[in-house]
């Protein structure tokens, strides 16, 4: 896998990886209660189903070239229901006759099979973060909405293609819904994730990323679309290698979910900042001294720069979002920015 990504634990977190979560400022008001009935209301909705429908839209793993030999390795239900043929070869005892090539038998006197290459049909498979750290927002929307739209976008992207669907939800707990196909199987799961009850004491997650892939290696078919949406605030060293071990079975793909002052600072205003590392420690950010600024900027970036390294080294494809994207961003077919 190459050499070891640097660690990014020496230096203060701002919350998240190096993020401004926590902070207490009167310049940003109170991100919205996750009280409310729906993240995004039927007009968005409506707006990413649109998106979706284009026909020019694709799966982010199907435009990446070193992971396409993954897609479409599923197998199918019944041998020959539309596979490729492959090659003939003389018929044995227990062979199906349906398969008997009746038309080279009538040329050459021997009974041939037609053997079919296994058809495999792609799914996606997504891992959404709706924990405690997605609950915060300075604009537009929290990063759990910006998930979320991401999610029903690829979901929904999918189902227009045919695919068969599966997520797990990162609430209080990990809850999946197994990939299936069908109109019913879809509305369910998108009523799942817009809904934002569940998330009212996502605080009291006991739920690790790093327990979580793990199980997701178990549960879903080799070959498939996984699509990993979060912001990755206990991404560590060890999750590496079970990155490594999704991507040599599945195209994956990382996208890093943002709120925008996680990516770039303020220009002004000072900010407290809870510190990861140290428990009661808090850090004052004067975002209207440059040197300070500069200096915390620059942690900033090491510290994304770090779980950007951390994603690609372990075989994810790496797109970042942000809290303030348009819904015309929602389309992943670039290699992140």
């Amino acid at each position: 896998m190459g050499s070891t990504p640097r660690d990014r634990s020496s230096s203060p977190r701002l919350s998240g990886p190096l993020s401004l979560q926590r902070l207490v400022s009167r310049f940003f008001p109170s991100p919205a209660s996750p009280e409310a009935s729906r993240l995004l209301t039927e007009k968005e909705l409506a707006e990413i189903r649109v998106l979706a429908a284009r026909p020019d839209a694709m799966l982010p793993g199907a435009v990446h070239e070193s992971r396409g030999r993954l897609l479409g390795e599923r197998l199918a239900a019944f041998t020959g229901s539309g596979l490729e043929f492959a090659e003939h070869r003389a018929f044995q005892v227990g062979d199906q006759p349906r398969f008997i090539n009746w038309r080279l038998y009538g040329r050459t006197g021997q009974l041939y099979v037609r053997r079919f290459q296994e058809e495999r049909r792609e799914q996606l498979f997504l891992l959404v973060d709706r924990r405690h750290d997605m609950w915060f927002g300075t604009h537009r929307r929290l990063k759990v909405a910006r998930a979320v739209a991401q999610a029903i976008y690829l979901a929904s992207l999918a189902a227009h293609r045919q695919l068969a669907v599966g997520a797990v939800m990162l609430d209080q707990q990990a809850s999946w819904s197994a990939c299936r196909q069908g109109p019913g199987h879809m509305a369910s799961l998108l009523h799942a994730l817009n809904i934002s009850a569940q998330a009212v004491d996502a605080r009291a997650s006991t739920v690790g990323l790093n327990m979580v892939l793990e199980q997701v290696a178990l549960r879903i078919e080799p070959g498939s679309v996984v699509v990993l949406i979060s912001d990755f605030h206990d991404l560590d060293n060890e999750s590496v290698p079970l990155l490594y071990a999704l991507a040599q079975q599945h195209a994956l793909v990382a996208c890093h979910v943002q709120d925008v002052v996680e990516y770039r600072l303020p220009t002004q205003g000072h900010y407290y900042i809870a510190d990861e590392t140290r428990p009661n420690m808090v850090h004052r950010l004067d975002c209207d001294d440059a040197p300070e600024r500069a200096r915390w900027q620059a942690q900033l970036d090491a510290s994304n720069a770090a779980t950007r390294e951390w994603l690609e080294h372990g075989g994810a494809r790496y797109l970042r979002c942000l809290t303030t994207d348009d819904w015309q961003d929602l389309p992943v077919s670039g290699t992140g920015r």
